[in-house]
């Protein structure tokens, strides 16, 4: 009786448990399982103008660089009248060489000079005298002769002097560094003391009122480019900054090996641009208007040279994988792919994904 009493219970047991799992069963099936619809908003496409432009980096340098060398080398440098960044004239004397040997040489030609023209003005006075007794017939042709022959020795003797006293002039002023343009010194070589020399120069001169940029561009854009044309211009010492100018030397020919082609734009210095400084050139080479949304929403795929976005159509995401085309300050432009009255979604989450659902907020 106990047995089949234990048995019963068991049963009973079994049975109440069925009854209790098939009531939560119900309660399960009647409740409504809620599920997160994440929120987005979308951006439309629009027609967008981009323009298109050709860019490199150079250095600033001057317009022109003038070196200026001593022409008398092995001579002691006994004064230096400028320094480094000091404004200059055409013909300022920027430093004094030795000049006591040449000095001393024009001493000694101005005084041959002087016996010279004495000794020619004596000869001179004779050669009249004797003329005229020539045609008196007081003396003979050959007495005259040789009268004519110490007078015209006489004024070479005066001529060669002369030509001496103006070359040793013109050594003279050689002991003189003079400036031949307007400028600034940007660099000096010599101090008084050093050693004059013919192969360093003693100064560079820049002349830098106004200023160059050169730079290479591809073969692809140097065609696109003429002379005259526009340019901007940014300098990394001076952010904020913008400069205008123009391209006013193309190269005559491409360099066989990188395709490129020299590109040389000159600018109004204003008197901030200095050379050596960095700067950044942009020059544009036309326009195309094409379906564009912001280049925010856009995803590149490493390693494939594409990019995604997705859209929303109704309340499904779709992804689209996409080139992109020109790209123009913060907007980028969809070649194929995107129809214009699509909604992309401006709202990137790593849940996005195709088919997921999602509820439209805003635009």
């Amino acid at each position: 009786m106990k047995k089949i009493l234990f048995i019963f219970s068991i049963v009973a047991a079994f049975a109440a448990l069925l009854v209790f799992r098939g009531y939560q069963h119900g309660i399960q099936q009647k409740q409504t399982v809620k599920v997160e619809i994440p929120k987005v908003k979308v951006v439309r496409p629009c027609n967008y103008r981009f323009i298109e432009t050709v860019s490199f980096t150079a250095e600033i340098r001057p317009e022109n660089m003038a070196a200026v060398v001593c022409k008398v080398p092995g001579k002691t440098v006994l004064r230096v009248n400028v320094e480094e960044g000091d404004p200059v004239n055409a013909g300022d004397v920027l430093a004094v060489v030795d000049d006591s040997l040449v000095r001393q040489d024009m001493e000694r030609v101005k005084a041959l000079l002087s016996k010279a023209r004495v000794q020619c003005e004596t000869l001179k006075s004779d050669h009249k005298r004797m003329k005229n007794l020539l045609k008196e017939q007081v003396i003979s042709q050959q007495y005259f002769d040789h009268v004519d022959a110490e007078y015209c020795a006489s004024l070479s003797q005066v001529r060669e002097a002369e030509a001496s006293l103006e070359q040793m002039e013109l050594m003279l002023g050689y002991h003189r560094i003079n400036s031949p343009v307007s400028g600034i010194i940007s660099k000096r070589n010599i101090d008084p003391g050093d050693t004059s020399s013919a192969q360093i120069p003693s100064f560079i001169i820049n002349q830098q009122d106004e200023v160059k940029v050169t730079g290479s561009v591809p073969e692809s854009a140097f065609f696109r480019i003429n002379k005259g044309q526009p340019v901007s211009i940014t300098v990394d010492a001076l952010p904020g900054r913008l400069f205008e100018a123009k391209v006013r030397r193309l190269s005559p020919t491409l360099d066989p090996v990188t395709r490129t082609g020299q590109v040389e734009v000159m600018l109004n210095s204003e008197g901030i641009l200095k050379p050596g400084a960095f700067a950044r050139v942009s020059i544009e080479t036309g326009s195309n208007e094409g379906l564009a949304i912001p280049k925010d929403v856009v995803r590149p795929l490493p390693g494939t040279g594409e990019f995604q976005f997705f859209v929303v159509s109704g309340d499904q995401v779709s992804r689209r994988v996409v080139r992109i085309g020109t790209e123009d300050k913060n907007m980028v432009e969809i070649p194929q792919g995107l129809s214009p009255d699509e909604k992309v979604i401006s709202t990137i989450t790593e849940k996005l994904r195709d088919g997921l659902k999602v509820e439209v907020i805003g635009e």
